[in-house]
């Protein structure tokens, strides 16, 4: 069983084990991804590559810290497969099934799959290394229908070529043929060399176990190329096992030969295994067919190498004492901290039964208070509804006065409009004359005279424009005033204003005392620009203070009334209308 522990190297192989926990390369990877799988296959992949380096579970140790600061729990307990995995190598294989029994559950209440699938393959590794046959095939077996489940080439081979080697090492040769000939179909259909050679190479153990050495020769041959380009460490098993087949077949040269290539790429990787393999190999060779110098040479070596792991593994024990004294005081902090949060749960449980019942007490209050408010907010309701019903009232009050005083106001104005109108339509006859005396001086070629009444014409017509001006002036203040305020403000020439309801109120006043007459003279500031105002409020507001001030001056003086207008004959029409207009 002696690749057991080489099963999923991948693209990462490649990566070296440095100071901080995790590579750049690895760290890029992990961050990456997405998913829990795809994590645990970065920090599994990690851990694989590099579980033969015997100071690896300082580095998984601090790793482990690094994501539980992070606050990555899926990511710690990917670390602590890695963590078991380490324990179980180096023979405390209690503590790595004990590990992996707790993580066990966590990786099936997050159903992540591939978690449970590394944990049970893990769980066969450490009964393998407590030397559990049944339990490490019913883990292999269970490995494999997991890997089968998940649809994922890669682990199915991985999967298919455990078993077989388990079932090789223990001497169950029935199923192995199948579980490794479908390992080598699946590595070759995925296009992975590194399983490809290993799949096959386990091929051939399983014929030297059955001594069929002319299959193993074959699949051996195969698996060599493919090892010596891809995997040194399988070429030098690959090596070995040659050595061991030619040994049977009595080739000691060939023998020799093969061993002693499977030393010199064991040593350059630093594989003891197959180095020790190797080794032994040469000195059985040597002594028997000599140089004896050779045997002791190996003899040596093989000594040497031994007492080496041994010591790797007093180092190793070491190493767990010191991490299971670190595992110690975490737990005794953990401890700690659990104390800490039970004695602060306990304040928080007192704390909440006061609150509770201040908030009782609170609620109580706050429902009197809230029959009270609703109590209060009918009243509100209903008063603010009285309010509103006054000021609809009122508006219509005002709205009914201004109307009524615009009705007397329009008896006046309409009288009132009556004055230019006059002037308009006898203006008007006046011209008429005028233009047919103009005819007949034209017929008899009078020109001069022609022209003067022309002159005459003319003036009547600007006395025409003049009356009917005045008369729309009139109309638009009586509209101007009847109409409702909108309270929207808007640009407005205040002088144009003014003089509107100046006009307005003189001619309502006109409207009530017809012997009331003013002269009325101007001077409005023509820089003045255009204000923003609302010109409703404010032309009644002019309206008001106008008006005051003629109901004063009536008071103290009265103006005699107009001369009556003389009636307009044809002749001299232009004349006495010229008169009439003077004294206006």
């Amino acid at each position: 069983m002696k690749r057991i522990y080489f099963l999923f190297i991948s693209c990462i192989t490649s990566f070296q084990m440095i100071a901080q926990p995790l590579p750049d390369s690895v760290k890029t990877l992990f961050n990456a991804s997405k998913t829990d799988e795809e994590k645990g296959r970065v920090i599994v992949g990690y851990s694989d590559a590099n579980t033969d380096k015997d100071s690896f579970i300082y580095t998984l140790i601090a790793l482990k810290k690094y994501f539980e600061e992070k606050k990555e729990p899926v990511a710690v307990d990917y670390v602590s497969l890695g963590i078991c995995r380490q324990l179980s190598r180096a023979s405390d294989y209690a503590e790595g099934l004990k590990g992996l029994f707790q993580l066990l559950p966590r990786f099936m209440k997050r159903n992540d799959a591939y978690g449970i699938m590394i944990c049970n393959r893990n769980l066969s590794y450490s009964y393998y290394a407590a030397e559990e046959k049944e339990k490490t095939l019913y883990y292999f077996r269970k490995t494999k229908d997991l890997a089968v489940a998940s649809g994922i080439k890669y682990d199915q081979a991985i999967a298919y070529n455990n078993l077989a080697a388990g079932l090789t090492e223990y001497g169950y040769f029935d199923s192995v043929f199948i579980f490794a000939q479908n390992a080598v179909k699946i590595s070759k259909e995925i296009k992975s060399p590194i399983l490809t050679g290993r799949t096959l190479s386990t091929l051939g153990e399983y014929f030297i176990l059955k001594k069929e050495y002319d299959s193993a020769i074959s699949y051996l041959k195969e698996a060599l190329p493919i090892t010596k380009a891809n995997s040194p460490l399988d070429l030098a098993y690959v090596y070995n096992d040659f050595s061991l087949i030619y040994q049977a077949l009595n080739k000691k040269d060939s023998a020799i030969y093969y061993a002693y290539n499977g030393s010199v790429i064991a040593e350059e990787i630093g594989g003891k295994n197959p180095l020790l393999k190797s080794y032994q190999y040469l000195s059985s060779l040597y002594k028997d067919n000599g140089p004896i110098d050779s045997a002791y040479k190996y003899l040596n070596l093989t000594v040497i190498t031994r007492e080496a792991s041994f010591s790797a593994e007093k180092t190793k024990q070491l190493q767990l004492i010191e991490f299971r004294e670190q595992d110690r005081q975490r737990i005794a902090v953990q401890d700690k901290l659990d104390l800490q949060n039970k004695i602060k749960v306990y304040a928080l449980v007192v704390g909440l039964i006061v609150f509770t019942l201040i908030g009782f007490v609170l609620y109580r209050t706050s429902r009197r208070d809230k029959q009270a408010k609703k109590v209060l907010e009918k009243k509100n309701e209903l008063i603010e509804q009285t309010l509103s019903d006054l000021k609809s009232t009122q508006n219509q009050l005002i709205q009914s006065e201004k109307m009524a005083s615009l009705g007397e106001l329009t008896a006046g104005i309409a009288h009132e409009i009556q004055n230019p109108l006059n002037f308009v339509n006898n203006f008007s006859e006046v011209s008429q004359e005028l233009l047919a005396e103009m005819k007949t001086e034209l017929d008899k070629g009078n020109i001069t005279d022609a022209s003067e009444i022309a002159s005459d014409v003319m003036q009547n017509l600007e006395k025409i424009n003049h009356h009917g001006k005045r008369a729309d002036a009139i109309v638009k203040g009586m509209l101007q005033h009847s109409r409702s305020s909108s309270g929207v403000k808007e640009l407005t020439d205040i002088n144009v204003l003014c003089d509107e309801y100046l006009r307005l109120s003189y001619h309502g006043l006109r409207a009530k005392d017809k012997s009331f007459n003013a002269t009325i003279k101007t001077d409005f500031d023509t820089s003045l620009e255009k204000i923003n105002i609302n010109p409703q409020d404010i032309g009644r507001v002019i309206l008001n203070l106008l008006t005051n001030a003629f109901m004063q001056l009536m008071k103290k003086i009265n103006r005699p009334h107009l001369p009556p207008v003389p009636s307009l004959s044809r002749k001299g029409g232009s004349q006495a209308l010229k008169t009439i207009t003077n004294q206006l």
